[in-house]
């Protein structure tokens, strides 16, 4: 407490600078390097390229510009994560419609996803550790390796939304 006490103004920039990484820029370059539509930076939200057009942005305007889903890197203390991730309708009933017909594609959506006012439904997660946040070539590296883990994710969720009622 005495050394933060006498030394509080270089403590509290330290910790400022230190959780600043390349993060941002490293999400950026990545998203741009797959062409995919980039929603936000940080976190790092987008949807792939290769969903336009099969689907009709029927989301709540507040999240993900209306997607009805998203896809985003998540930066934690040890770890990198992506998920994939469905968001709110603003119509309620239409985004049940929509998890049920994901159950048909061998995503496990579970019964608290249904309930009335269910906003977000993570449907692929992976957090590998990572820790070199200051390497902006490895988080591309990691967010390229997570990427491809979501592939097959991802094929399923395109083809359930190509042949979804929107």
């Amino acid at each position: 407490k005495k050394i933060y006490s006498k030394h509080k103004e270089a403590i509290e920039l330290i910790f400022q600078y230190s959780d600043e990484s390349e993060f941002g820029d490293a999400a950026k370059e990545f998203v741009q390097g797959i062409g995919a539509n980039e929603i936000d930076r940080d976190p790092a939200w987008f949807v792939p390229k290769e969903f336009n057009n099969c689907f009709k942005k029927i989301g709540d305007d507040n999240w993900c510009n209306g997607y009805p889903f998203a896809f985003w890197f998540m930066k934690r203390t040890e770890k990198l994560g992506i998920i994939i991730e469905i968001g709110p309708f603003i119509d309620e009933s239409k985004r049940r419609d929509f998890l049920n017909h994901l159950k048909d594609y061998n995503f496990k959506i579970y019964d608290k996803s249904f309930k009335v006012g269910g906003k977000y439904t993570r449907i692929f997660t992976k957090y590998p550790k990572f820790q070199d946040w200051d390497n902006k070539e490895e988080i591309i590296k990691t967010m390229d390796n997570l990427y491809k883990m979501a592939n097959e994710p991802a094929k399923n969720l395109l083809n359930a939304c190509k042949s979804f009622s929107w």
